[in-house]
């Protein structure tokens, strides 16, 4: 006799919505319990898009068994945390190998509300294999979603990507330091003057790839503890340029 296909249909409430406004306990399993947590869920929140993946995913259930008869379906809700990361990725996997303990699949169906919860791709599939991918959109949001999830990942590149980090994150911090210092020496009129300078400064050398040839020459810079006296007479050699011609000026009127 065969081995009949045993299909998990699974929900990820990534940040645990459903603990948290419809006090359930998680993992949910089955389609009637299933029922019960989206439905209290969506009465608590009308707007939340977990509940519009839990009925989704209850859909899918219903249309499955009716296209394969001679296959056996389970539906399954799992969550993670609100405080998301690790301690969320952990949560869900403890509660998926709850699920799966109880229900011997042999696939599972992801249902998500949205294109972040594809992260968690990789840890559902180092469990089990992963036979499909549904997406429960609400249908005038999904170019949002889709908006959302691209300045996302950009903006996570331009924080943790090295390379774009430099000019993201290292350009603003240079000028929030010379304001500070600025500030400090009561010089703050002169902001302008010398931001302008810096940046000016930071455009050329990367405009005309000076950069790199200093990046070449790294072996002759000095020692990193170095670096920040030379920094510190840096931006004290501008503002005394700036006072001396600021003094000149003063005394030529």
């Amino acid at each position: 006799m065969p081995k009949t296909e045993k299909t998990l249909i699974l929900c990820i409430d990534g940040d645990n919505d459903i603990g948290i406004k419809a006090k359930f306990a998680t993992p949910v399993v089955g389609r009637q319990t299933n029922l019960e947590s989206a439905t209290i869920l969506a009465v608590s929140d009308p707007e939340e898009a977990d509940a519009n993946a839990m009925f989704g995913a209850i859909k899918l259930y219903d249309q499955l068994l009716g296209q394969y008869p001679d296959e056996s379906f389970e539906v399954a809700t799992i969550a993670g945390s609100s405080m998301g990361g690790v301690e969320a990725d952990r949560k869900m996997v403890k509660e998926l190998s709850e699920v799966l303990k109880a229900y011997k699949a042999n696939g599972v169906i992801l249902v998500t509300d949205g294109f972040s919860d594809e992260e968690l791709v990789p840890i559902i599939q180092s469990r089990i294999p992963i036979t499909s991918i549904h997406h429960v959109v609400v249908k005038h949001s999904e170019r949002i979603e889709e908006t959302y999830a691209v300045i996302f990942r950009y903006m996570k590149m331009l924080i943790e990507d090295p390379y774009y980090s430099k000019v993201s994150l290292g350009v603003p911090g240079i000028l929030l330091l010379i304001f500070g210092f600025l500030t400090a020496s009561n010089q703050l009129e002169n902001a302008g003057m010398v931001m302008a300078f810096v940046m000016g400064l930071i455009l050329m050398l990367k405009g005309f790839g000076w950069d790199q040839k200093l990046v070449a020459l790294r072996p002759r810079l000095p020692p990193p503890e170095r670096w920040i006296n030379l920094a510190s007479s840096l931006v004290g050699g501008v503002v005394l340029l700036v006072g001396v011609i600021q003094g000149i000026d003063y005394a030529w009127n």
